[in-house]
């Protein structure tokens, strides 16, 4: 190892002395003193000159390493800076083409009326009578007839030509706002001006308007009466510039006959945005007057046009029940429920689209046996704003909900609160414009007071032929097949066969009758066709399941009623009939347990049905459960009980 380090001592000498002389002295010192414990002067003194160097480097290092950071400071936030001008820049770039997006939107669609001044001649201005006075008179005539057409659309928006003098300018173009919303209304809007002069003929004054670019209406007249010629101006203008509210109007004041001609002609000749709703008034006319075939298919035209009209849906809904087309009608009103959901955009006024929501609502509760639901949403409805007097047939319908929910006090409570003491009372309020019509013969029919509801039948069809002579479908289709079945319950066969007999074939209440008529006269080879057929025309809903169900029970065939009673049941998950028959067939069959289950599910939905609670008090009687039988026999007693169910409730007494 020594000898390795001699070797290489000639090289590191040779190295030193290649060095500088201050370099080599040093060195030299540090070699030759090597055991000192301290360095030689130079060494030291040396030392001391590098570690000031060192000392300034250092320094003069950490302060360009502060400027360096500082300036990569600055000029981070200065591009920072110039980030967010070029986003601020962008911004104001988007929101400005989107203002503009946004006006040319609203432009596009902007069908306002806009009244120009009317020319007038110097003595009515003198007299205070200028333009701009006239214009806003005929303004105001025509929102007074506007605000009578009682529709669920809604109205265009009227104003003045300086109601649009927006006198803010924009900066750098020479226009104001105002100018800009004109000029995007002039291009792309469907702005109605109307214009017109007022001049002096004689004696008299003559009032002329134009809507666009139709020919002038002139009224003319005494000076005096120059009020009544403004209302005639404000008319026309109304009925050239609104032309479905103003046959809306017509109708709502008893000029059904023009009305008829205005919707007609906008039907078939009129823009085509404007004929789904000429169909959809059309409709609703042939309603009024009996026409349900008619109105179906106006409706179904109207929904051609403007598939998502609610108020033609509305209409088809109407006249497929008037026509005892019960699936059709359950449909179409699935589909307006659907189109006037909350959140998606309607066709018709808020106050409107409240009222359909609900009305909607019940009409799919009542077609699946939901009554007590559909009880709940009519005492809703009386709540909402009133809306072509719904609110009024709100009162009738919860009587009849509530009836065929088998609530018969709370039924005839709402009734006397109504103040209609009999059918033809309700028929006078309401005439076959829904699906409440009859609620006392629902009630009688509840406690199987069969006498009676063939006399309120029958004094109701009487009423309507007297005075709805045009009724004819909704008489032979609703009201007739429920009296051909009281006439039957009432052992009267003959009387109830020829009026059955003379009912369409397309009716769902009328095969259901037919096949209930035919059970009570114990003819089975004639009584499942019927109730095929109607199963067949009414495959979703429950009701002729349910009333087949029910033939099939009487005649003791137990496990066919159970098994048509299921399939109500699935078509109605709240209709408590269909529980309550399962619940018979399993007394029938022994099934005490399943019985009491399934009158236990229908107590949700029809708490107050008194043989309801005697079939459940029979099961527990069978069962052995006399305290709980007598707890629902009291029950029962305290509800409305049919004769027959009341003696039967007395011999279950007995029994125990």
């Amino acid at each position: 190892m020594k000898e390795h380090e001699r070797a290489e001592e000639p090289e590191l000498e040779e190295e030193i002395a290649e060095a500088p002389s201050s370099f080599t002295a040093t060195a030299d010192a540090i070699v030759m003193s090597p055991s000192e414990a301290k360095p030689s002067p130079e060494v030291a003194a040396y030392l001391a000159a590098q570690t000031k160097l060192l000392g300034v480097q250092s320094e003069h290092m950490h302060e360009q390493r502060e400027l360096q950071l500082e300036h990569l400071r600055v000029r981070r936030w200065r591009e920072r800076l110039q980030i967010g001008l070029q986003l601020l820049l962008w911004t104001v770039a988007a929101l400005i083409i989107s203002g503009i997006a946004a006006l040319a939107l609203w432009a596009m669609h902007d069908e306002s009326l806009v009244i120009q001044p009317l020319k007038a001649p110097p003595m009515l201005v003198a007299q205070g009578l200028d333009g701009s006075v006239l214009a806003a008179k005929l303004l105001d005539g025509v929102k007074t007839l506007q605000g009578q057409a009682s529709s669920a659309r809604a109205p265009n928006t009227m104003k003045g030509a300086a109601e649009d003098d927006i006198k803010v300018e924009i900066p750098e173009t020479g226009i104001s706002v105002g100018e800009l919303l004109k000029y995007l209304r002039a291009w792309l809007g469907h702005e109605a001006q109307v214009t017109g002069e007022v001049y002096l003929d004689g004696p008299n004054v003559v009032v002329t308007v134009r809507a666009g670019e139709e020919p002038g209406k002139s009224f003319s007249g005494p000076r005096e009466d120059l009020d009544h010629l403004m209302d005639q101006a404000s008319e026309a203008v109304f009925a050239a510039t609104q032309p479905y509210l103003y046959a809306v109007y017509l109708n709502a004041h008893g000029r059904g006959s023009e009305s008829l001609k205005v919707a007609r002609e906008l039907a078939i000749s009129g823009p085509l945005k404007e004929r789904g709703w000429a169909y959809a008034h059309w409709a609703n006319l042939l309603l009024h007057e009996g026409d349900d075939a008619g109105a179906a298919v106006r409706a179904r035209q109207a929904l051609g046009y403007n598939p998502a009209l609610v108020t033609a849906e509305n209409n088809l809904g109407v006249a497929e029940w008037n026509l005892s087309h019960d699936e059709a009608a359950f449909r179409a009103r699935k589909r307006a429920l659907d189109l006037i959901r909350p959140g998606r955009p309607a066709n018709v006024t808020i106050a409107a689209a409240d009222q359909f929501r609900v009305s909607f609502e019940e009409a799919v509760d009542e077609a699946v046996g939901d009554y007590g639901a559909a009880a709940t949403l009519s005492r809703r409805q009386m709540e909402l704003p009133d809306y072509a007097d719904d609110v009024a047939e709100a009162s009738v319908s919860i009587s009849d909900d509530l009836a065929l929910d088998h609530d018969v006090a709370a039924a005839r409570a709402a009734l006397t609160r109504a103040q209609l003491t009999d059918d033809a009372a309700v028929l006078k309020y309401l005439v076959s414009d829904g699906d409440h019509v009859l609620p006392y013969a629902n009630l009688d029919s509840a406690l199987g007071d069969w006498g009676d509801a063939v006399a309120d039948l029958q004094g109701a069809d009487a009423w309507m032929a007297a005075n709805e002579p045009d009724a004819s479908d909704f008489r032979r289709r609703r009201l007739e097949p429920q009296l051909a079945l009281a006439l039957a319950r009432t052992g009267r066969l003959a009387e109830a066969e020829a009026l059955i007999g003379d009912t369409p074939l397309d009716c769902v209440a009328c095969l259901i009758a037919r096949g209930q008529i035919a059970a009570l006269e114990n003819r089975p080879g004639a009584t499942d066709p019927w109730f095929k057929a109607a199963v067949k025309a009414a495959p979703s809903l429950p009701k002729p399941y349910l009333a087949w169900g029910v033939a099939l029970l009487e005649r003791g065939d137990a496990t066919g009623a159970a098994n048509l009673a299921r399939q109500a049941a699935q078509r109605g998950p709240r209709f408590a009939d269909a529980y309550v028959l399962q619940a018979e067939a399993s007394l029938r069959e022994g099934a005490y347990g399943a019985a009491r289950a399934q009158l236990e599910r229908a107590n949700r939905y029809a708490p107050a049905w008194g043989r309801m609670h005697l079939l459940w008090g029979e099961a527990f009687l069978h069962d052995g459960q006399g305290s709980l039988a007598r707890a629902q026999f009291n029950q029962a007693a305290g509800l409305a009980l049919s004769m027959a169910d009341q003696s039967r409730l007395q011999q279950d007494l007995k029994r125990r």
